[in-house]
């Protein structure tokens, strides 16, 4: 199970890695980079992860043609919530640095859809309305949530039509909200709006038949 969920969480990053590889540009994020990040995330080497990550946020622009900074926007509120959890960073130090992320866009790493919710890291429908999601995204020793992410699409989202599929959403961050009681039972709640399902090829795609 532990590997099932460390695909699921990460796939997707690897596809991005290949994509950048398209947008020449004097800000690129090389290949061995993209690995040494991806290997950080997997191995769950959360000082390493958060480093590069922000470090590779400052060398990209919002509008690089891979279009990776909401990836690596992503990568970056999870790995600060690893270490808060390993006691690396306070919860004071995680409110701070999540602020900077209100109103960017996200993409979420590529994780399957489940309309009976089988557990942990998997997109779930929200009970409230058809146009909404939420993910529990747990580490691999599944001993706390890192984040609670909380979706919401641009239009329904048809759970017939992506179940048992592994996607990729992106949005906006609208809310990035720290646990409040500062346990480690839960570091961080995420809330995006405007979401909609990235392929493989990085083209969204509408998400109803509408």
């Amino acid at each position: 199970m532990k590997q099932i969920i460390l695909i699921l969480l990460f796939c997707c990053f690897t596809t991005i890695s290949v994509s950048a590889q398209k947008a020449k540009t004097t800000d690129e994020i090389t290949d061995k980079q993209w690995q040494d990040l991806f290997s950080a995330l997997q191995t769950e080497n959360w000082d390493t992860a958060f480093d590069l990550s922000t470090k590779f946020i400052k060398q990209l622009k919002d509008d690089d043609e891979a279009k990776s900074i909401g990836n690596l926007r992503y990568m970056a509120l999870y790995s600060a919530a690893g270490k808060v959890f390993e006691g690396k960073m306070s919860f004071d130090k995680l409110e701070e640095f999540v602020k900077g992320f209100i109103g960017k866009k996200l993409v979420f790493p590529r994780r399957q859809v489940s309309v009976k919710c089988k557990g942990f890291n998997f997109v779930c429908p929200s009970k409230e309305t058809k146009n909404k999601a939420m993910v529990t995204a747990m580490n691999q020793a599944g001993t706390t949530i890192l984040a609670f992410e909380y979706l919401q699409f641009k239009e329904d989202f048809d759970f017939s039509k992506y179940n048992e599929k592994t996607i990729a959403v992106g949005g906006v961050a609208k809310s990035i909200v720290p646990n409040p009681n500062k346990t480690n039972i839960v570091i961080l709640r995420i809330y995006i709006s405007d979401g909609y399902v990235i392929l493989s090829e990085q083209k969204e795609e509408k998400t109803s038949d509408k």
